[in-house]
């Protein structure tokens, strides 16, 4: 609204903080508020919430830098980064990992992943550490100088019941509530995740030729590891050095531990007290098990029992049925995406027809329903209400994974595995199922689902002749010359891959 008059004093204020290395005071006080946890007892401190309120002048200042170092972080941050890095997806390591264990179980391979859990891990932030990161990466001394300035004296304020406590000064952690920490927090702890991948102790999983140690999200830690025996004393050596420097802290009690083809001896039990006898953990939100035939159960069962809860409890509410579609959308649909995102596992039709059963229930208070299901799914202008298809979302989820392949500008390190499984290019299957029938017994589980529920789906809307257009033309089953002909291979080198985006016309 007063973008024009505040425009130049923000400037002029910005400029003068960056050139003489000095915040206004409002910027260095935060203001805590504190929000019990759920189910916790109340009279312990651990067992609140903090959520930090900063100046608003300050965040637009951050955000600035944040925006400009988000120009080049990829290039710093390897592919095991997912968190806060744009282009990276939560469901990248999770689809990773789900690869792995697959492999693992394939190959009787001797494996364990290890889900770090570190104590506060952005409040546990070691300042010095941080410039001393910063400085490695190659950030000159006026960039680290502009984030010492941030760092300098911060103070807080915790507001308890309206009331305000006394200052109080902060020394350590990314400051809560900052645009700029995620980013900080990503370099920060890009340090282990180099350390690790240097550390020729560590054996990680070897996936068609290419070694994986390690994948995270943010804070959200998880390890590959071959040679459990070997890999994972170095790994708990490295990750203590790393604590002892950094101030970042390993929560043993609740890091979980899956162990694939593996019973650990006695010594490495003794060793470190972590719980050997878990069949699944939970990783991101999704619950990882030791086979990809059980993922469906351990994960949709339990979401299935709280969306059931959850509308039972909301039916007492005094709600309209324009309120209640809303709810389903803003509660009910993301959980579910969530999942249809992240496990390339089928879900029967039974399924869907449960749900719809739950959410038509919901919607109409457990009265008959006077407008038919079909019709509230319709769009708003064609007369509906916009109530979610759920099984078409779970087919657009999934589908995610084929327009990935399909970006040449899009990395991550599950695409790379399902691209070498393939000997073929394996964005020429997706028009071709010919090509695809002959080689799907040497295709990895996980990338055989997609591609089955795509030929699936193309077969139940009748749209096989307009993909065919997405054949590559050198690799067409059913253009002769091709097959006949190798140099037609080279046209792929050249750009000349599917009919849709080449110029030449099939004849």
């Amino acid at each position: 609204m007063f973008g024009k008059e505040l425009t130049p004093l923000l400037v002029d204020s910005f400029n003068w903080t960056l050139h003489n290395n000095k915040i206004p005071p409002s910027w260095a006080e935060a203001i805590i508020t504190i929000i019990p946890k759920p189910g916790r007892d109340k009279e312990h401190c651990q067992n609140y919430r903090p959520i930090s309120l900063l100046n608003v002048d300050y965040k637009i200042y951050a955000t600035i830098i944040s925006k400009r170092l988000n120009t080049f972080i990829t290039e710093l941050i390897e592919e095991d980064q997912t968190g806060f890095i744009k282009g990276r997806q939560t469901h990248d390591n999770i689809r990773r990992a789900l690869h792995i264990v697959d492999q693992a179980q394939k190959e009787k391979q001797s494996t364990i992943l290890v889900s770090i859990d570190a104590e506060k891990a952005f409040d546990l932030v070691n300042w010095e550490f941080l410039y001393k990161v910063l400085e490695r990466f190659g950030f000159n001394n006026k960039s680290i100088q502009c984030i010492k300035t941030l760092y300098h004296q911060p103070t807080a304020r915790i507001k308890i019941n309206g009331n305000l406590t006394d200052k109080f000064s902060i020394q350590r952690s990314t400051r809560q509530g900052c645009c700029l920490s995620p980013t900080l927090f990503a370099l920060f702890i890009e340090s282990l995740t180099q350390a690790v991948r240097q550390n020729e102790e560590l054996k990680g999983v070897i996936v068609n030729g290419k070694e994986h140690k390690i994948g995270l999200f943010a804070d959200d830690v998880v390890a590959f590891l071959e040679q459990p025996n070997k890999s994972l004393p170095a790994l708990m050596k490295q990750l203590e050095m790393y604590g002892h420097l950094s101030g970042y802290k390993v929560n043993v009690s609740k890091t979980q531990i899956l162990a694939l083809n593996y019973t650990p001896p006695k010594e490495i039990q003794e060793a470190f007290h972590l719980n050997w006898n878990l069949k699944k953990i939970k990783y991101l939100g999704i619950t990882i098990t030791k086979g990809l035939s059980k993922l469906y159960k351990a994960n949709y069962n339990k979401i299935s029992q709280e969306i059931q809860k959850d509308t039972e409890r909301w039916s007492a509410l005094p709600l309209d049925l324009k309120s209640r579609i809303e709810i389903i959308k803003m509660n009910v649909q993301p959980r579910l995406l969530y999942l249809f995102q992240s496990l390339p596992v089928e879900i029967p039709q039974t399924q869907f027809v449960t749900w719809d059963r739950i959410i038509s229930r919901f919607i109409w208070g457990g009265k008959k329903p006077r407008v038919r299901y079909e019709t509230l799914q319709l769009p708003k202008d064609k007369g509906g209400m916009g109530l979610p298809k759920l099984k078409e979302y779970f087919y657009a989820a999934q589908f995610r994974h084929i327009i990935c392949w399909c970006m040449p500008d899009y990395t991550a390190k599950w695409k790379d595995m399902e691209i070498e499984f393939v000997k073929y290019p394996i964005q020429s299957l997706i028009g071709d199922q010919e090509i695809y029938k002959r080689i799907k017994n040497n295709i990895d589980s996980i990338t055989t689902f997609t591609l089955e529920l795509w030929f699936r789906v193309i077969k139940k809307y009748r749209i096989k002749k307009e993909t065919k257009v997405l054949r590559w033309v050198a690799f067409d089953s059913n253009f002769k010359s091709a097959e006949y002909d190798k140099g037609f291979k080279q046209w792929v080198d050249k750009g000349v891959t599917a009919w849709c985006t080449s110029r030449v016309s099939k004849t």
